[in-house]
């Protein structure tokens, strides 16, 4: 099939012009390990998707090449633009093909079904089943990657040599934590490989904190281990919910120092801003707490604690919890959870920043409210 051409030109063509203004090296900072970048700035790509789709679409998406990661953002901006298929399923098919090319955050960021939400409702139970089928893992190994994060080109083959070398269940490798410009934003936990049991994990965790195992992402697991163990659904920091308890089913674990997976620390990001799930990571820190303490891991329950602390200062200030009416049940939520997870001095500590979050003006009305939370 010819190629589609835009006033004369390839797609190619457009791009290449289109990265005379962009910025590739502050793009590249953003996809460590992802190659092939242009830095072409979104709303110049964001219009020639627009032209695309108000021309011979389908010959642009039978054509497209995926060689320059802005070739890939294009076609999966294009398919939210045009008005998806009559048979919904020639419009999956399409979708299929994109999702198999995605190779980065930006690229995964782009898709958006066409049609909007009248699509989405008219064939809502269409496109659950459809999202289901790519949520099943077949294999003997599971990993999972965020979208707004990167690996390294070796991730996957350093963590698999890891765990067939070891015999291990799960292999843990450095996550980097870095920021919108692509630099570290907090150092390398691990130094050295190791070999490490379940509870030389859970001591380990009142030493490096929980952000060295709480998170799923940049891990690879053997499957078996989520028999019966699934992420709870609609919450934030689902990680919290499972992790120490697939932990608790392994033999022995592997850790290597190499730091393979990019977590992107973001403005606007769904962790950034306030929302009542947010609350969600307390029932998750008490379920841990409780876990730790029917074990005898006192300093990992101390540890617990703390992130619980940290999650109070986060919410009640940063996110400014309590500044109006609308907010003002589940700060009171919030408060009583973190004072029966957090007693004694961490508890009295978060009473001063529970109220120092609030206008005076609701003042004399949490006075009232407090009087039943139970310490």
């Amino acid at each position: 099939m010819e190629e589609f051409r835009l006033d004369g030109l390839t797609v190619k063509e457009h791009l290449l012009i289109l990265a005379e203004d962009g910025n590739r090296k502050f793009t590249e900072g953003l996809h460590p390990g992802v190659e092939h970048v242009l830095g072409i700035r979104l709303p110049a790509l964001r219009e020639l998707a627009a032209r695309i789709a108000k021309a011979d679409w389908e010959r642009y998406l039978d054509t497209a090449d995926g060689f320059y990661m802005e070739e890939r953002m294009l076609q999966g901006m294009v398919l939210g633009c045009i008005r998806p298929d009559e048979d919904v399923e020639v419009y999956l098919h399409r979708v299929m093909r994109f999702v198999w090319i995605i190779n980065s955050w930006s690229v995964c960021d782009t898709f958006k079904f066409g049609g909007g939400k009248a699509f989405i409702r008219r064939n809502e139970a269409r496109l659950w089943e459809y999202l289901k089928e790519w949520m099943k893992a077949s294999g003997e190994y599971v990993f999972f990657l965020d979208s707004d994060d990167t690996i390294s080109a070796n991730c996957i083959e350093l963590l698999a040599d890891a765990v067939r070398h070891d015999n291990s269940d799960i292999c843990i490798a450095n996550v980097a934590r870095i920021d919108e410009n692509g630099k570290p934003i907090k150092a390398l936990l691990f130094d050295s490989d190791m070999l490490l049991s379940k509870d030389d994990v859970f001591e380990d965790i009142a030493k490096k904190g929980l952000f060295a195992y709480v998170i799923s992402c940049g891990r690879l697991y053997r499957r078996n281990l989520f028999d019966g163990i699934s992420f709870p659904e609609g919450r934030l920091n689902e990680d919290a919910f499972v992790y120490y308890r697939l932990f608790d089913r392994c033999n022995c674990i592997s850790v290597r120092k190499d730091a393979v997976y990019f977590y992107l620390s973001r403005q606007g990001s769904i962790m950034s801003e306030y929302t009542p799930r947010r609350l969600d990571v307390l029932e998750a820190f008490a379920a841990q707490a409780k876990f730790f303490s029917d074990r005898g891991f006192d300093k990992t329950v101390e540890a617990v604690r703390r992130y619980a602390y940290d999650a109070a200062v986060n919410t009640l200030l940063v996110n400014r919890i309590g500044v109006t009416d609308e907010r003002f049940k589940t700060a009171l939520r919030f408060y009583k959870s973190i004072c029966r997870l957090c007693p004694g001095d961490m508890g009295r500590s978060t009473v001063r920043l529970f109220f120092a979050a609030y206008p005076f003006n609701l003042f004399s009305k949490l006075l009232l409210r407090l009087k039943g939370v139970k310490r």
